[in-house]
């Protein structure tokens, strides 16, 4: 298994709401964990609309990571 420095998380929320609340509810979740995170909290419509744009976090994000929870899926494209 490989040791990575921090834990990255792609957060994706439908519905409207506050970002910064609901990344820091997110963050306090987290509290303890004894890694860093980074959080990016985005709703799933840039998602779909950015899936595919090489230069974006959200690309690599879908490509590279692995899935910790889902409540929804998204349609697979």
């Amino acid at each position: 298994m490989v040791v990575y420095s921090d834990i990255d998380l792609l957060v994706i929320k439908r519905g409207d709401f506050n970002s910064h609340q609901a990344a820091g509810n997110r963050y306090r979740q987290l509290h303890g964990v004894g890694r860093a995170v980074d959080i990016i909290l985005v709703n799933p419509e840039p998602v779909e609309q950015h899936r595919h744009t090489h230069c974006l976090i959200i690309t690599s994000a879908l490509r590279e990571g692995r899935e910790a929870s889902c409540a929804a899926a998204m349609p697979a494209r």
